[in-house]
């Protein structure tokens, strides 16, 4: 198989469930039992630069990596996600489970605290505006994650003295 095709149906097939208001319960030609080792050797290189740029391809194969590796090799992975899900969001929750939308609708832990509740509130604005996004479970899920990273990681900038 094309692997071009393959990308833009995994890419349709979100696109659909997500214009449906359903979140994606399955990966396509992804591994069926967990922690499989060949999902994380396989990942190519430059993977998480491609998936930042939102390359679908590259966040599809990410998600993967992420679903069927250990936890603990999948930290850089993760942190990918977070910041890829600021810009396509869309896809992002159209293919992740749901018990996967908290995970990856966080702030990056690469930024400062006053970018991080910048980050969050752009985020949650952008949800907001996004009618799909809005009626849609996965966005209202993302949305409440990153209002109560938000609430619970509030920044408080001191005064000087």
């Amino acid at each position: 198989m094309n692997p071009a095709f393959s990308g833009i149906a995994y890419t349709a097939l979100g696109c659909i469930l997500l214009a449906y208001g359903g979140v994606a319960v399955a990966s396509p030609a992804g591994p069926t039992s967990g922690n499989s080792p060949q999902v994380a050797k396989s990942a190519k290189p430059g993977l998480s630069a491609r998936a930042r740029n939102c390359e679908l391809e590259a966040v599809g194969e990410t998600i993967n990596v992420v679903r069927y590796s250990d936890p603990t090799a999948t930290r850089s992975h993760v942190e990918t996600l977070r910041h890829a899900v600021g810009h396509c969001t869309r896809f992002i929750l159209a293919v992740a489970l749901p018990d996967e939308i908290g995970r990856f609708c966080s702030a990056p832990e690469s930024l400062t605290a006053v970018q991080m509740a910048r980050e969050l509130r752009r985020r949650i604005a952008a949800i907001e505006s996004d009618q799909l996004l809005r009626t849609s479970v996965a966005g209202q899920a993302c949305r409440a994650a990153y209002a109560h990273e938000l609430k619970t990681r509030r920044v408080v900038l001191r005064q000087r003295t």
